[in-house]
């Protein structure tokens, strides 16, 4: 598994997405699997899939109390753990949001801003833009 995105929470590492390479000469498979290791027995446990499908080269962004995962098809959603349901949920954001990229990455300003960075369009153009989600409002600015 490459490209995939994770975050611990809760003494569990939460693993989101991927890719899986598979034979050489295949093009391999995007995944849309998640899944929880406990972080002190080692076992994995299967969780429900993504929303919106497989995807790879997205992030994964502890920020306070949320787990967020970003990925090409944010443009009016991200995703947000959600602890009491065991799933990714559709959190939905206003203000100007992140074109549509992979390859980016996310870092937690405070315990309500994460800031994405960076990454590439489908098409292959790198960028160079930033973003800040405050998590009060679910607004990007």
């Amino acid at each position: 598994r490459l490209c995939s995105a994770g975050a611990a929470v809760d003494g569990e590492l939460l693993l989101f997405g991927g890719w899986d390479p598979r034979p050489a000469g295949t093009g391999g498979a995007i995944l849309g699997d998640a899944w929880a290791l406990d972080l002190k027995t080692r076992v994995w446990r299967r969780l429900a899939d993504m929303p919106r499908g497989p995807t790879s080269r997205h992030v994964a962004c502890r920020v306070g109390d949320h787990l967020l995962v970003h990925t090409h098809r944010c443009a009016s959603a991200l995703l947000r753990w959600d602890r009491a349901a065991g799933r990714l949920v559709e959190q939905p954001t206003t203000g100007d949001a992140p074109s549509a990229r992979g390859l980016h990455v996310a870092a937690a300003l405070s315990a309500h801003e994460m800031l994405v960075f960076g990454g590439a369009s489908q098409a292959g153009a790198m960028s160079d833009e930033a973003f800040i989600l405050d998590t009060r409002s679910w607004a990007w600015s």
